[in-house]
C-alpha cells in the first residue's frame, strides 16, 4: 500500500503513516512526499519513482532536483525533573495555553529579605486574557530586564522569617 502526497507540504501524511505502521500488518504501508513541483506525476511507471520504491523505505520524500530523502521518527527521551531555586510560568508561544511551563528564573537574589517561598499562586482573568493574546502582556507590566514573567499575579507563601504572607505583585 503507497500513500502518495503531492503539492502540498502539510498534508498530516507522516502521522497517518506512523500510526498506520504501527497496527497489525502496517509495515506493508509505505509513503511518498512528493515536494517538488517540477517532478511528473506519481506512478508506479514512472522509472523516477519505481528505482526509488524499490528501496523499500517507509517514508519516500523527492525535494526539487529529483533529490530523494527520507523522514524518520526517533522518540527523544523524556526529559528529567530539576529542582531549581526560582522559576516562573512562561508560555513559549504566544496565544497558545498549551504551551505554559514552568521556566528557571534568570534574576539573582539581592535582597533575601524580601524573598518569598511561594506555596500557592493562581490563574486569574488578566493571566488567561495574556495567555490567550487578548491582552498584551507589555503594556501591563512594562519590560524590564531579566523579568519575562507576565503571569501570575496573586500569591502565598513564607518569607525568610517563617511567617506567612500572602500578595499581589505588579507582574508574574
Amino acid at each position: 500500500i503507497i500513500l502518495v502526497s503531492e503539492e502540498d507540504f502539510e498534508c498530516g501524511l507522516l502521522g497517518f503513516i506512523n500510526c498506520l505502521r504501527k497496527e497489525p500488518g502496517g509495515e506493508i504501508i509505505k509513503g511518498v512526499f512528493i515536494q517538488d513541483d517540477k517532478a511528473p506525476t506519481f506512478s508506479l511507471q514512472e522509472p523516477l519513482f519505481a528505482k526509488q520504491l524499490q528501496l523499500d523505505l517507509p517514508i519516500n520524500v523527492i525535494r526539487s532536483g529529483n533529490v530523494w530523502g527520507s523522514y524518520r521518527h526517533l522518540p527523544l527521551p523524556s526529559l528529567e525533573s530539576k529542582l531549581v531555586q526560582r522559576v516562573y510560568v512562561a508560555q513559549m508561544v504566544q496565544g497558545d495555553m498549551s504551551t505554559l511551563c514552568w521556566a528557571q528564573s534568570r534574576m539573582s537574589c539581592i535582597n533575601h529579605e524580601n524573598l518569598v517561598n511561594v506555596i500557592y499562586t493562581s490563574v486569574n482573568f488578566r493571566d488567561i486574557m495574556v495567555a490567550t493574546g487578548r491582552l498584551n502582556a507589555e503594556t501591563i507590566a512594562p519590560y524590564k530586564r531579566g523579568n519575562d514573567c507576565f503571569i501570575g499575579l496573586e500569591f502565598v507563601g513564607f518569607n525568610t522569617h517563617k511567617q506567612r504572607l500572602m500578595g499581589l505583585c505588579s507582574h508574574g
